[in-house]
């Protein structure tokens, strides 16, 4: 019953727009590399008017984080006449962000697209203050959202850790100039690579998500079983590793040392 209450079409999200916006960045890259300027320009536009977008409308200045867009209704407005009597017609819509008393680890991935990296530096320190306090940090890593009241929950919900966003917000405080964004990576990735340890100590394999509040225990919640293997999983412990060395000779409590 949950998944047919979503209204997943109403909603704008600040991950998806953020991948969209590396995206367009990575595309106008390689389309200068190839020789094709007016193709880089035009992704470039693109890549800087979705970032303006993003600061302007999802950056929710009460709690230094982004949140996503909820659309209200749309309306269908005629505009003008064109060939054969037909009307051109225009939608017009209505939203507001996100409101709620619960922080999404979503809510904070504008860092990895560096949409901090000409902010002032108190500005910068808010985010980073608001991501360590939001509830999201736990001694398992980074919870995918702090709803954990809800009714029925969804693998996306807490308490559930997800690899790729752990990595992707590291990446993102990595990036900052500041010593607590620096210091916050470090602490996520080492707990997370904890997490991951534990429950390949526990039953010999990677999973695709872990629980945030119970290092070593498998994630739950959603409409199938967690999945072994894991792409995603492996591939944010590998770079962790390569990018936190020192993690792997002992220097955290939860780690091996010398068998990796």
């Amino acid at each position: 019953e949950v998944l047919r209450a979503l209204q997943t079409t109403r909603v704008i999200p600040v991950d998806l727009n953020v991948i969209l916006l590396r995206m367009e960045r990575n595309i106008a890259k390689l389309c200068a590399e190839e020789g094709r300027p007016e193709d880089a320009a035009r992704y470039l536009t693109m890549a800087e008017e979705r970032a303006r977008a993003i600061q302007d409308l999802m950056f929710h200045a009460k709690t230094s984080s982004w949140r996503d867009l909820i659309l209200h209704e749309q309306e269908l407005l005629l505009e003008g006449e064109e060939e054969e009597g037909s009307a051109r017609m225009k939608i017009a819509l209505r939203f507001s962000q996100r409101e709620s008393a619960w922080s999404a680890a979503s809510d904070y991935l504008p860092l990895w697209a560096g949409l901090c990296a000409e902010w002032e530096e108190e500005e910068v320190q808010q985010v980073v203050d608001s991501l360590f306090y939001s509830g999201l940090v736990t001694k398992g890593g980074l919870m995918a959202t702090t709803n954990l009241d809800a009714p029925e929950a969804c693998q996306w919900d807490g308490p559930n850790s997800f690899p790729p966003l752990s990595s992707l917000l590291i990446d993102g405080l990595r990036s900052l100039p500041l010593s607590a964004a620096q210091s916050l990576a470090k602490l996520l990735a080492s707990r997370f690579l904890a997490n991951a340890y534990a429950g390949w100590r526990e039953t010999g394999a990677m999973f695709e998500k872990y629980d945030a509040i119970a290092p070593g225990k498998i994630g739950g919640g959603g409409e199938y079983q967690a999945q072994v293997g894991f792409g995603w999983t492996n591939g944010a412990a590998l770079s962790l590793m390569q990018a936190y060395p020192a993690l792997l000779s002992g220097a955290h409590p939860g780690l091996p040392r010398g068998t990796w």
